[in-house]
């Protein structure tokens, strides 16, 4: 009796993790339905792989095995998913499929059903190329959406939003979307206007490990462009790509970004006056990173509404020789806050002030063990290495050396200053827009050495400044008090004048 128990035991547990497997090959020349049970009796397309598992009522997970060669046409593109755990994958991994759509469709499809539900889906091993409208579409409220990217090479693929994936929900905090990406190539993928790679305005995750986006191209913002969602990188490489005006927007993200072993380099913005990465009220946390020969913008924005406190880390990483129209390297804008230590910035340029850091309007900026090797910037600007407007900085172990004769490396206007263990090789580290409106503290002894244009302060933030002679209107006011004074003088004169007279003429006619 107790062994026929342990047999209904064994029968039930393995009935509970059992999964299906059906074998699909664009190759076949017959086979006998239902098909996929062997290679031999393959199906020959996905749809119809699908249909055998369904005509089973199976609801087991479900792997389609695809052997080597290419999927193109109607059953093997825009293919919808309802209410399954599905693994798309290569039989062989050393010869892998392709989906090939042709420029005429996408690859899946997910969207609501009648009651709730799950899709699981895991794609690996295959290559997924010239996709229209999107390689994934997710467009769910009352769905689970779990979707992985695992040693897929994804090329060519275009759509309006989300060249790869275009996501979107509708914000029941009782369902969401996660997306992981990893040991993927994902090159030459392109948006009309957002998210050549990757576009969500909706709550969710999207991971990304040890993967490649290269040369791709969104004509507005964003190879990545994440509104609500978060976001977790860890080991990935994004070179050649071009955008508008932002090659990855982040926004609004419920917990922190956090990016580790991004490799940042020879990214372009058509702009000319955009930021790289732009944060918009989230933490973000960058470590182990470099950014190399990025133009067109700043590399890292972060901008605040006035009801936020979120910062921007930054630990051990590496910024060279990135170019800007305008600012430099970091901008932290609105009540943005910078927690920055261990980092090197080597020959970056801004053409107009800070060429490294840029603060305006920042809550805080603490930089620590960091060194700025020759920033430099446009002539007639200010702040070769940092601009600080109205900040809270505190600046500790850090070296500042420059070969600029634009400006000194760091310039103040209304901010408040602490300098601990600083070494540089400029005369002088500080110059400020008035120096009565900088206020420094520290171990340092750091002053202001002047102005480093007697227009400073009108040219950066566009306030009246406070000049040494007099203004215009100063000068017209002179003029118009005299003119009246002398107006008034001879007015008495004559009225004085003009009753002595008439006294004169009473006395003589009487």
């Amino acid at each position: 009796m107790k062994f026929i128990y342990l047999i209904y035991i064994l029968f039930v547990v393995f009935g509970i993790c059992k999964s299906s497997q059906l074998y699909v090959d664009s190759g076949i020349k017959a086979n006998t339905m239902p098909c996929g049970d062997t290679p031999q009796n393959a199906c020959l397309d996905i749809v119809t792989a699908l249909s055998v598992y369904t005509n089973a009522n199976s609801t087991d997970a479900l792997t389609l095995l695809l052997a080597s060669g290419t999927y193109s046409g109607v059953n093997n593109t825009d293919i919808s998913l309802v209410n399954i755990t599905l693994t798309i994958t290569s039989a062989n991994t050393n010869s892998i499929a392709t989906i090939d759509m042709k420029g005429e469709a996408g690859f899946i499809i997910i969207g609501d059903t009648v009651n709730a539900t799950n899709v699981n889906l895991t794609v690996s091993y295959l290559s997924l190329a010239n996709g229209l409208g999107g390689v994934v579409n997710i467009n769910v409220t009352n769905v689970n959406v779990n979707v992985v990217l695992d040693n897929v090479a994804a090329t060519n693929n275009h759509n309006y939003n989300g060249g790869v994936f275009n996501v979107l929900t509708g914000g029941d905090a009782r369902f969401s979307v996660s997306v992981a990406i990893s040991n993927s190539v994902l090159n030459n993928n392109t948006a009309t206007n957002s998210g050549a790679v990757y576009y969500t305005q909706s709550y969710g995750s999207l991971t990304v490990t040890n993967s490649v986006m290269n040369n791709n191209i969104a004509l507005s913002t964003g190879i990545l462009y994440l509104i609500f969602s978060d976001i977790s990188i860890n080991n990935l490489t994004m070179s050649g790509n071009k955008a508008n005006s932002t090659l990855f927007a982040l926004a609004n993200a419920l917990d922190t970004a956090n990016i580790n072993s991004l490799t940042y380099t020879n990214n372009k913005l058509s702009s000319n006056g955009g930021s790289h990465i732009k944060v918009l009220d989230t933490d973000i946390v960058i470590t182990n990173s470099v950014f190399s020969d990025n133009n067109g913008g700043s590399v890292i924005q972060l901008k605040l509404s006035d009801i936020n406190d979120d910062t921007l880390t930054i630990n051990n990483c590496s910024f060279t020789q990135n170019s800007s129209p305008t600012i430099g390297v970091l901008y932290l804008d609105n009540n943005a806050n910078l927690n920055m230590t261990n980092s090197v910035f080597t020959n970056n340029f801004a053409n107009g002030s800070g060429g490294s850091i840029y603060e305006k309007l920042a809550n805080f900026a603490r930089v620590t063990n960091t060194i700025f090797n020759n920033s430099n910037i446009g002539i007639g600007e200010f702040g070769s290495t940092v601009y600080s407007y109205y900040t809270d900085d505190i600046y500790t172990n850090v070296t500042f050396i420059t070969k600029s004769t634009v400006s000194t490396p760091f310039y103040c206007h209304r901010s408040r200053m602490t300098f601990n263990n600083i070494t540089t090789n400029s005369k002088s580290l500080l110059s400020c827009a008035n120096e009565e409106l900088c206020i420094i503290s520290g171990n340092e002894d750091i002053k202001c050495s002047g102005k480093d244009s007697p227009s400073s302060e009108a040219s950066s933030e566009n306030e009246p400044k406070k000049k040494d002679g007099l203004t215009n209107g100063q000068i017209a006011g002179i003029v118009i008090g005299v003119i009246l004074g002398v107006a008034f003088v001879i007015l008495i004169i004559y009225i004085l004048y003009k009753r002595h007279h008439n006294r004169h003429k009473y006395t003589s006619y009487h």
